[in-house]
């Protein structure tokens, strides 16, 4: 708590009372007369007022003829029709012959507690003035008129537990709305996670292609490879039989070149066939040596021929095997390379799916928190409005 000195500092001005009628309250005055020898002051009202326990009355003032007059200085002032936790008022001898003895109770009114079972409504308000033994007093026929001023009001706890119970309310309703608001982040984290799992199985997917175009490029590779080999097998080849060629070239050029020598020496041994008998069986042995020679070349050619045709039909084969060798890895690896696609295929689709499932969380999230929010802010500003009439009404008494 702070203190303020008067000597040195100034006091801060008092706080403005801020008076305010509730629509819902209940607070009523009513003055009630009586005269002469009746001395029950009542008041008949234009409209029933309805009285519940949730009430209270006091007695504010009471200009009453019999103690003005000093008749009556000891009595009690209850109600008549209406059920009241004790007396409103009571008076105990008190009374001075120079002032006018009228009862002044604003300041520091006792207000009592109605205590009926249940909602009643009076179309009259009655009062009934008891003497010590508790019997009412008789009245005097020469009194003139007394006035009562009674104040119905809410009972202050009444009041408080009704603030209480809606402010509680008030803050149920925020807690609520909290939850949802907490719910929809879950949702929320929840997508998040399902997209990030989405987008590491399109990395995975991704990864399985790329290992699948590595693999198609090596088969690829080995394809050039195969293929320069049969290239350098058919060179072989080409080179091989060019030689063959040459020498059964170079043979039969040798074998022409003999024949003629042979058939110039016959023709000249036809004159003379006794004389050139030797020499044409000689001429014949060298040209039987000469074809001999001719054919062991062009045996040795077609050898040749045959070994390069076999190179050339091993590395036929050679790169057959790996045609078909490149073949099944192609299609694997065009397989993989398929499989890679529908998985990632998949893993588009259950991304968007992913993405509408967040999409329609959080939207569903928003909504509910909006929705949320403006309830707790409509219901914290209904109870705001009724509870501030019920504090300045508080306030008030």
């Amino acid at each position: 708590m702070v203190y303020y000195n008067k000597m040195s500092f100034p006091m801060p001005p008092a706080a403005p009372v801020i008076t305010i009628t509730a629509d819902d309250r209940f607070d009523e005055l009513h003055t009630l007369s009586c005269s002469g020898t009746d001395i029950t002051p009542n008041k008949a009202l234009v409209s029933a007022i309805k009285l519940s326990s949730r009430f209270e009355c006091a007695l504010l003032s009471a200009n009453f003829e019999g103690l003005k007059r000093g008749d009556a200085k000891d009595f009690s002032v209850h109600f008549k029709t209406i059920s009241c936790q004790g007396a409103l008022y009571r008076h105990s001898g008190a009374f001075d012959a120079n002032k006018d003895n009228v009862v002044d109770c604003k300041s520091a009114p006792l207000y009592r507690s109605l205590t009926m079972a249940n909602d009643e409504e009076h179309a009259q308000i009655e009062l009934e003035i008891r003497g010590p033994d508790g019997a009412p007093l008789t009245g005097d026929a020469g009194w003139g008129n007394s006035y009562f001023t009674i104040h119905f009001r809410h009972k202050k706890d009444y009041l408080m537990n009704e603030f209480i119970k809606e402010v509680k309310e008030a803050n149920q309703n925020t807690n609520t709305t909290a939850s949802a608001i907490t719910q929809a982040c879950y949702q929320i984290e929840a997508a998040v996670q399902q997209q990030k799992i989405s987008q590491d199985l399109t990395k995975t997917a991704v990864d399985q292609v790329k290992a699948s175009v590595n693999l198609t490029k090596a088969s690829c590779d080995n394809i050039v490879l195969s293929t320069s080999l049969v290239r350098t097998a058919v060179d072989q080849a080409k080179a091989g039989i060019e030689g063959a060629v040459a020498s059964c070239e170079g043979a039969v050029a040798s074998m022409s070149a003999d024949l003629s020598g042979n058939i110039k020496e016959c023709t000249t041994a036809c004159e003379t066939i006794e004389i050139a008998t030797q020499g044409v069986f000689a001429a014949v042995n060298q040209n039987k040596a000469a074809t001999e020679a001719g054919h062991a070349s062009l045996n040795a050619n077609l050898a040749l021929i045959k070994t390069s045709c076999d190179d050339v039909h091993d590395a036929c084969d050679e790169v057959k095997a790996t045609s078909i060798e490149n073949k099944n890895t192609l299609n694997a690896s065009l397989g993989q390379v398929k499989s890679a696609c529908d998985s990632i295929k998949s893993s588009s689709d259950a991304v968007g799916v992913a993405v509408q499932a967040a999409q329609s969380g959080i939207s569903a999230a928003v909504d509910s928190c909006k929705n949320g929010i403006k309830e707790s802010v409509d219901s914290h500003k209904l109870s705001t409005d009724n509870m501030s009439a019920k504090i300045r009404y508080k306030l008030l008494f």
